[in-house]
């Protein structure tokens, strides 16, 4: 416990919080990439991204950023309340997430 409790312990956990926070941006960002690839014609965001997302990997992504959204928000959910993360918990909890992107 006086370990845990030193500064430099508590700097080392402030950093990793905030690492573990740009991650979950960072896939929220790919998901909405994801979805504008679907939600438009994938031709059109071909000039704005540089890229045509084919269908077989779109699905790859849904399924691990969805299952993502799952466990950012299971860790939000036991973090400092009150937390808008744990939003993502609910909303994506593993095993719906997993059933919901093959069509059940």
């Amino acid at each position: 416990r006086k370990h845990i409790n030193t500064k430099e312990f508590q700097k080392r956990i402030t950093e990793a919080n905030h690492n573990f926070d740009m991650c979950c941006v960072a896939v929220w960002i790919i998901y909405i990439i994801n979805g504008a690839a679907f939600f438009f014609n994938q031709h059109l965001l071909q000039p704005i991204l540089g890229l045509i997302i084919p269908t077989w990997l779109s699905v790859v992504i849904l399924v691990f950023t969805k299952s993502a959204f799952a466990a950012f928000g299971h860790y939000y959910v036991h973090s400092k309340q009150p937390n808008i993360g744990g939003v993502l918990f609910d909303s994506n909890y593993v095993g719906s997430s997993v059933l919901a992107t093959d069509g059940h």
